[in-house]
């Protein structure tokens, strides 16, 4: 089935979709999915008509591998947190098993839920590119757009424009556990196999929040042809000083193409 997220910028698109629940049981239906039958989303469904108040009483073992039409949805409060967005209630129909409600956010669509029924991807643009930032600074005649800043990313690129020049610099950063200072070094590798040796990038470091002690970061001038290797093939893994992480290239396919729509100018500015 096709994953509901690819429409978290064009959520118009999911109505009338027709999508199928993964395997239910009693307590649990895949991975902590919660189901309810009024848009409150205050009684659980229990598979009856008047639903149930309490947790310890749903049941929702005649939702499994069911299908439903996606027949409306409610997008309420922020959620603070700009990688979830908003939160977000999703109505589903089925003629046999009645209506019921789904609580999920809208940059962040449950991934338990796959459409099965025909329908139009958004493009590209539209899917890794609709929440762009853009400053323009008029006493300097620039203009610099940011791909995803603050959307919990820890890969940005950001585009300077001024006085016919266009730049682009890369903006990385990860955790570390211990406190490192005046370190240099960051390194990618691609999908393709081609690899990116920033030796002499000088390293940032910060008190981090939460669960992220120290947090080391870079900001580097790209060249084009560095811009090439980033524009050809998803990173599979980074390392910054000793820090080293592997991605699924799933994920890292957005840092891909928000570079694209930077260099194609094909993105759209975030309200």
């Amino acid at each position: 089935g096709i994953e509901l997220k690819l429409f978290s910028n064009d959520l118009e698109k999911i109505k009338n979709a027709i999508v199928v629940f993964p395997k239910c049981e009693t307590t649990k239906c895949g991975n902590g999915l919660e189901v309810y039958i009024d848009s409150d989303t205050k009684k659980y469904y229990n598979g009856k008509k008047k639903g149930a108040n309490k947790i310890s009483k749903k049941n929702y073992t005649k939702l499994s591998e069911q299908q439903f039409k996606i027949t409306g949805y409610v997008i309420g409060v922020h959620t603070g947190y700009p990688n979830l967005g908003n939160r977000f209630t999703l109505e589903l129909s089925n003629s046999q098993l009645g209506t019921i409600y789904i609580k999920t956010y809208n940059k962040s669509l449950t991934s338990e839920l796959k459409i099965v029924s025909d329908i139009e991807l958004p493009s590209a643009e539209v899917i890794y590119c609709s929440e762009f930032t853009q400053v323009i600074d008029k006493f300097e005649d620039t203009k610099t757009t940011y791909t995803s800043i603050g959307s919990g990313s820890n890969l940005n690129f950001t585009k300077v424009e001024g006085k016919g020049k266009s730049t682009i610099y890369l903006s990385f950063s990860t955790c570390g556990s211990t406190l490192n200072v005046k370190e240099k070094g960051a390194i990618f590798l691609f999908e393709n196999g081609e690899k990116l040796n920033f030796g002499d990038a000088e390293i940032d470091v910060d008190p981090g929040k939460d669960s992220c002690d120290w947090k080391y970061k870079v900001f580097i001038r790209l060249n084009d042809d560095q811009i090439e290797v980033f524009r050809k093939s998803p990173v599979t893994d980074s390392k910054l000083y000793i820090y080293t992480a592997e991605y699924n290239t799933k994920y890292t396919e957005r840092w891909r193409q928000h570079l694209i729509c930077l260099i194609n100018d094909t993105y759209k500015i975030k309200d």
